[in-house]
């Protein structure tokens, strides 16, 4: 493949990018519409036709890793492991 062909695979790409984000936006606003008028109607959950749609609080409890490392570093060393990856970029 020549530079030229992948030259316009970035460019593809790209395209593809910006379109997935203009849809995200589209998602997100529809999204939002729908939390406000379950707001407004003061439920958690709506049934429709065919689908439930539900807005509900959840809890979560996650692994403080960062208080674990300033009050145990050691113990915190002696359980972490690297791993390796690779990250995918194009800078302009």
């Amino acid at each position: 493949m020549t530079n030229t062909e992948l030259e316009r695979l970035v460019n593809k790409m790209n395209e593809w990018e910006e379109l997935m984000n203009e849809a995200k936006k589209q998602a997100d606003h529809y999204e939002s519409m729908i939390k406000e008028e379950m707001t407004r109607r003061d439920v958690e959950k709506v049934v429709l036709d065919n689908c439930i749609v539900s807005w509900i609080d959840i809890l979560s409890n996650r692994f403080d890793s960062k208080r674990f490392k300033e009050k145990y570093s050691e113990l915190y060393k002696e359980f972490t492991k690297s791993v390796p990856s690779r990250r995918f970029t194009v800078s302009y």
